[in-house]
């Protein structure tokens, strides 16, 4: 083809952007692979389903069409400028092309600049940063303002030439093509502007107000107003019905958004882990079915819904969330490219992304208007019913940020933690002032929560130490062990007194301990700072009790009126259950990184084409309970079972060197003895100072509440016998091998 035909520099742009897009590609799948661990990632027969369902191929098509779509158009613009400008000038065709190519350049450097200026934590920005540009902030900005000023005065020269080619009549189909675009375009952007008078709910009354949950992902409750400034969660909980003494009974969003729905305990409801077959766990009598009978509208929300997969099943109208289904995990991981990461948080890209757009899991691009964006839509369609929302808002939730937070390197968990915190605290003074413009916080009564708390290797994250141990402590050496944060000052050796992550340690009451607060818009809730010990299982019993319903089927949790309305202080005798999931998701900065790769987890999930969801298997779910710490609180006494410390087993399947098993086994488990206010703890159960607790009674409610699903029959035998009973075990063992040899 010769250089001064127009379609070689068209053929010319398609190449290059074809190279740059493969180069992409390879970039981000080996960066997957080699982060989430080869291995036999491959030989899975969980994604031989996953990649050979209608319902995971057809969104991936459309994925792939709408990257097809933007690298068309941007193409497209660079082509039309580069033609303009030859026509309106009468530029020789190969000035035209070389004035194209240069266009081409330009624009790669600035989508990769302002990929690296807006969205920090992309895979491009670490990248380019590391290996090509390695520039400040000021020195890309700079660069853009140039390279913008170019562009800028490329669109001018295309629109004179497009007027001109108009007013002579000359057009020609490129010229249509443009004159619609810049239609379209002009659309779009009136249309995006556009922002219609919220609308008004009016159906709430005394006897029926709006009941609204709103729930902050992760958030400490010795961090409010203390280690961060939070002045909206602040001031809610000053203004509230507030108890400063409540714990979640599994420290994971959805077994605690279940117990919330359910007022039931983990145990009960069965959603004991994130990603838990949802057709096993119970719905039958439920708040948001309970709230239907009585003609409330029904509304769930997140902008998290891959861990926390609430369905309508559990009696709600409608719910708010990024796309969901198994897609989500691939694309919300994998679409990570600077071209489509600017468009993501558009109206453009809501359209062409949706499974990125508001989407925490999407880090890179996630920001948080986008989902009170979704919120305001679906509150802009009132209907005459009083409203039961359900919001969780997840940017304090792991990994703690949003599309530009701030990422910093000494400290890295805990200082992005606490600017997430800083975040919450404001999309919750935003998410009320919403309410407020939708006549929501009239006849309501609003109650806050966080679903966890978070550990990050501080002092006091965790309630035992080597110090306070009470009995012969060679015996701590059997126990899970970790490292202070590097910014506490505290010693670098391992210890037993701090932890890290959520949902995989009893011991740590950072973890347990949440946030729960009643707050009346126009009713009769008083204000009260309560110490009752009380649960998130106590919400659901507390608003039914409110309306004067009766409590739900298998309702556990009770109702905190009386303690309101001051007929109580507390509870005399509660016992609450705990329990963790398989694993802390932060887990240990000393461990592997192979051992939080997905080859760990993946052999135990199947692909439900039914619910297009990704679930734990039946089988797995019984091997995670084993897994698991259970504990009963009571009294001034935790009294806790823990599994022995784990090793780490590797089985080769063949003679590849990817196609092996990883598999962690643990050890002999055992009993923790802890009195809560003094800190003084044992493994030591017939120790003089576990006498003076009531160890009888404390292991006859931990076994006759979880029976057998705790793993040492002798439970409540001190560490030392069953050591002992254990080596005597093994030894008759291989004597009984030596005979039969």
């Amino acid at each position: 083809m010769k250089i001064d035909d127009k379609s070689s520099l068209l053929n010319s742009l398609v190449v290059l952007t074809m190279v740059i897009v493969f180069m992409q590609l390879a970039m981000v799948t080996t960066n997957m692979l080699i982060c989430g661990g080869a291995g036999n990632f491959f030989y899975n027969p969980l994604l031989h389903d996953i990649f050979t369902s209608h319902l995971v191929l057809l969104p991936l098509l459309a994925w792939l069409l709408s990257q097809v779509f933007i690298y068309t158009a941007f193409i497209t613009i660079i082509w039309l400028i580069a033609v303009m400008c030859g026509e309106l000038f009468k530029l020789k065709k190969v000035t035209v092309h070389a004035l194209g190519l240069l266009l081409w350049c330009l624009a790669v450097i600035g989508v990769l600049f302002a990929n690296n200026l807006i969205y920090p934590h992309s895979f491009f920005t670490s990248f380019t940063d590391k290996h090509l540009f390695n520039l400040d902030y000021t020195q890309y900005l700079r660069v853009l303002d140039t390279i913008a000023i170019i562009f800028a005065v490329g669109v001018v020269i295309l629109t004179v030439q497009l007027i001109k080619t108009i007013l002579q009549g000359k057009m020609q189909l490129r010229h249509k093509l443009l004159a619609g675009f810049f239609v379209a375009l002009l659309a779009l952007q009136i249309d995006s502007r556009y922002h219609p008078a919220p609308a008004q709910w009016q159906s709430a009354t005394r006897d029926k107000p709006n009941i609204i949950i709103i729930g902050l992902d992760g958030v400490r409750t010795d961090f409010v107003n203390q280690n961060v400034s939070t002045p909206n969660i602040n001031e809610f909980l000053n203004n509230s019905a507030d108890f400063n003494n409540a714990y979640t009974l599994i420290a994971q969003t959805l077994p605690s958004w279940v117990s919330i729905l359910t007022g039931a305990g983990p145990k009960a409801n069965l959603a004991r882990e994130n990603l838990v077959d949802m057709t096993r766990v119970y719905t039958d009598d439920v708040l948001p079915k309970r709230l239907q009978k009585l003609g409330y509208e029904t509304v769930f929300a997140t902008d998290d819904s891959r861990f926390n997969n609430i369905t309508k099943n559990f009696g709600f109208d409608y719910t708010v969330t990024p796309r969901t289904g198994v897609v989500e995990f691939i694309l919300g991981e994998f679409n990570d490219f600077p071209l489509s990461n600017l468009l993501v948080r558009t109206a453009i890209g809501k359209m062409l992304f949706p499974y990125n757009y508001a989407n925490h899991e999407s880090l890179v691009t996630y920001d948080p208007k986008n989902f009170m964006e979704l919120m305001q839509q679906r509150l802009n369609h009132p209907e005459q019913k009083p409203l039961f929302l359900a919001v969780h808002f997840n940017v304090s939730g792991w990994p703690f940020g949003w599309y530009n937070s701030v990422e910093k390197n000494e400290g890295i968990w805990y200082y992005r933690y606490t600017e997430s915190i800083r975040q919450a605290d404001q999309q919750l003074g935003n998410f009320l002032e919403i309410l407020q413009q939708h006549n929501l916080l009239k006849n309501t009564l609003v109650v806050l929560m966080s679903d966890h708390g978070v550990t990050l290797g501080l002092p006091r994250d965790r309630a035992i130490s080597e110090k306070l141990y009470q009995g012969d402590k060679t015996k701590l050496a059997s126990m899970d062990k970790t490292n202070y944060l590097a910014i506490t000052g505290f010693p670098t050796q391992k210890t037993l007194a701090t932890s890290y992550g959520y949902g995989g340690d009893i011991l740590s009451p950072q973890q347990l301990h949440v946030l729960l607060a009643f707050k009346s818009y126009g009713l009769d809730f008083p204000v009260k700072h309560s110490d009752a010990l009380s649960s998130l299982v106590d919400i659901a019993p507390t608003l039914l009790d409110f309306l004067h319903q009766p409590p739900l089927a298998k309702q556990e949790g009770k109702s905190l009126l009386s303690v309101v309305n001051g007929e109580v202080t507390g509870f005399d005798g509660r016992d609450l259950y705990f329990e963790t999931s398989s694993a802390s998701f932060l887990g240990y900065p000393t461990e592997p990184a192979i051992n939080t790769s997905l080859q760990v987890f993946i052999n135990d999930y199947f692909f439900d084409k039914n619910n297009n969801a990704i679930s734990i298997r039946a089988e797995a779910e019984d091997q995670m309970r084993r897994k698991k710490q259970r504990g009963v609180w009571s009294g001034n006494w935790l009294l806790a079972e823990l599994p022995g410390l784990a090793h780490t087993r590797y089985t080769r399947l063949s003679m590849s060197p990817l196609n092996f098993t990883i598999a962690r086994v643990p050890g002999s488990s055992y009993m923790v003895l802890l009195e809560i206010n003094t800190g003084k703890w044992t493994t030591e159960l017939n120790s003089p100072w576990a006498a003076t607790a009531p160890v009888k009674q404390l292991c006859d409610k931990l076994t006759g509440f979880y029976g057998s699903e705790l793993q040492c029959p002798e439970c409540c035998q001190p560490l030392a016998i069953r050591q002992k009973s254990d080596t005597t075990s093994s030894a008759q063992h291989g004597a009984n091998n030596q005979t039969k040899s």
